[in-house]
């Protein structure tokens, strides 16, 4: 399934659809996607200041679509992908957009859930760092049947491979074992 993602043109996810039928497009309340005003008003001049409803970390954590395993590959692996959500957003090699951020989310939104493709312009230090980041992602989310685990992550392993130039060992990287094996888990 990565090569299907990876040579895609565009990945379509109804990210918050809870069941297969749900489909992609839903009501919204427009009003969080529209900026308000907020008049502060210090004792020497007043100031407007423009305002977003914080809805980012909702997508990234909180979408049915992004609770699933299997999803960590796909929206990592593919050039493109158009979320239907509240915002609906998009995500491509270079760039995470919205409604309300036509032109790029402010960099403090975008966080670790970039394209795995973006490694490929980064030192094999940051590419480790990526790895991490998508194991950590794809940790915690949850997979139907437990015996998909370490395939629902080997796509991303698979792209990884070429600019590692090293052996994927199911879940670490030969290379990196003894760093690979220390870890924790969350007390949640």
């Amino acid at each position: 399934m990565y090569l299907v993602y990876k040579n895609s043109l565009c990945t379509i996810a109804a990210s918050e659809a809870t069941e297969p039928h749900h489909g992609l497009f839903k009501s919204r309340d427009m009003r969080s996607l529209t900026p308000f005003k907020v008049l502060f008003t210090p004792e020497d001049r007043s100031k407007s200041y423009c305002c977003f409803y914080d809805w980012w970390a909702d997508i990234c954590e909180t979408k049915p679509l992004s609770l699933r395993g299997w999803v960590v590959q796909e929206r990592l692996l593919s050039p493109r992908t158009m979320h239907f959500a509240t915002p609906v957003f998009w995500e491509c090699r270079e760039l995470i957009a919205c409604e309300t951020y036509p032109t790029g989310l402010p960099s403090h939104l975008v966080g670790d859930q970039q394209k795995i493709w973006s490694t490929m312009r980064t030192s094999q230090e940051e590419s480790v760092r990526r790895w991490d980041d998508a194991v950590d992602i794809f940790s915690a989310c949850a997979l139907t049947r437990s015996e998909d685990k370490l395939v629902a992550i080997s796509g991303v392993a698979k792209a990884l491979q070429p600019i590692f130039q090293d052996e994927y060992l199911a879940g670490l990287w030969r290379k990196q074992i003894l760093p690979g094996l220390l870890w924790t888990a969350d007390r949640d």
